[in-house]
């Protein structure tokens, strides 16, 4: 469970950070558009899936592990290639972050 929380915080601290360089940027459009970008909508939905597989009983050894660190890299990834203004990299960094979250989801699913 450790690493799906620490996972968590990631998410959290990596948001918190982008909106310091939003307020602190020259660069105010492209600051915002990163800490905007799927922030809070994106943690809430892994924080969902992660709470349906501990409700599920899931073991949190098997490949939730993996799915929790993937999510934690796009997330990052995500703010990453807002700020550098690459749409198509920002869309496949959300989109990974969504299916992992889903993945999250289905496992839980699976041993309820």
């Amino acid at each position: 469970m450790i690493v799906q929380i620490s996972c968590l915080l990631i998410g959290a601290a990596a948001l918190c950070f982008w909106r310091g360089v939003a307020s602190a940027g020259k660069d105010w459009g492209k600051a915002e558009r990163c800490s905007d970008a799927g922030g809070w909508e994106a943690i809430a939905a892994f924080a969902l899936a992660n709470l349906g597989a501990l409700m599920g009983g899931l073991d949190p050894a098997g490949p939730w592990s993996l799915a929790a660190p993937l999510w934690a890299t796009a997330f990052v990834l995500q703010g990453i290639f807002s700020l550098c203004g690459q749409k198509a990299l920002r869309l496949t960094a959300f989109l990974t972050g969504l299916a992992m979250s889903g993945w999250i989801f289905a496992l839980a699913l699976q041993w309820i």
